[in-house]
């Protein structure tokens, strides 16, 4: 449900910003040098943007829809449907494929 966001936009701003690049190399990968790892994660961008679906519309529609989305998130918690003491199917359900 949410999950699918948060990838896209990280691999979208990975596509489309070199300080993005940077950051993630810096604390995403365990390898030296971020701000060249940065630069060299370039051509690799657009295969990580892809695998995820991230294109301009997609992302777009995703910031659009995030409001309504975090709102449901917050009736399902206000309910107890996730975020109980004990775990429960909604709560593997909404976390990560």
């Amino acid at each position: 449900m949410l999950q699918p966001i948060p990838r896209r936009l990280t691999c979208w701003g990975l596509r489309s910003s070199l300080r993005q690049r940077q950051w993630f190399a810096d604390v995403g990968t365990p390898l030296p040098a971020p701000a060249l790892l940065g630069r060299l994660l370039w051509p690799l961008t657009p295969v990580f943007a892809a695998l995820a679906h991230a294109d301009d519309d997609r992302v777009r529609a995703d910031l659009a829809g995030l409001p309504a989305l975090l709102d449901e998130v917050d009736r399902l918690l206000d309910a107890g449907v996730i975020g109980a003491a004990e775990l429960g199917a909604a709560d593997f359900r909404s976390g990560p494929r």
